[in-house]
């Protein structure tokens, strides 16, 4: 049997260490999603091939005109957030837009106090349609059209 060097265990316990992080900060992510979409009353999810932009601001206010605190995200080339006090703001983006932006509109939702969020899905294959269903987990969803000019 061979002699056993400690200085030989450093790249193992490294590994595990970064590992079980990795880990870690999964599962923190995942329980934050969970609570934001636990905090908001009412989901909407609107998708389709035209007008979901105009769908999302419509729903907006008029959940605002009847005092519902209301947080909206709407996708695509000019995106914006539209906030429970009325205002918007511009969605600035790095790089390309994403899934994990969709994320973080949740999770800003809950940060604000919404009671109802509308979320547009910019997804257009039903794939990515799921992945951005699984993230919001709508009660209802919204198709205002489907084409398939955008394909």
């Amino acid at each position: 049997m061979g002699e056993i060097y400690l200085e030989d265990w450093g790249p193992g316990w490294t590994s595990l260490t970064l590992t079980a992080t990795f880990g870690i900060v999964l599962i923190w992510q995942a329980r934050s999603l969970y609570k934001a979409q636990k905090a908001l009353r009412t989901r909407i999810l609107v998708t389709g091939s035209r007008g979901k932009s105009g769908t999302v601001r419509l729903l907006h206010v008029l959940f605002l005109a009847n005092k519902i605190p209301t947080y909206s995200k709407i996708t695509g080339t000019t995106a914006v957030e539209l906030f429970p006090d009325g205002t918007e703001k511009p969605t600035v983006r790095r790089g390309a837009a994403g899934i994990p932006e969709m994320k973080s509109s949740l999770m800003r939702s809950r940060k604000l106090g919404a009671q109802v969020g509308v979320f547009e899905s910019m997804a257009i294959s039903p794939k990515l349609i799921d992945l951005v269903d699984r993230i919001i987990r709508p009660q209802i969803g919204i198709i205002p059209t489907i084409r398939l000019d955008h394909t």
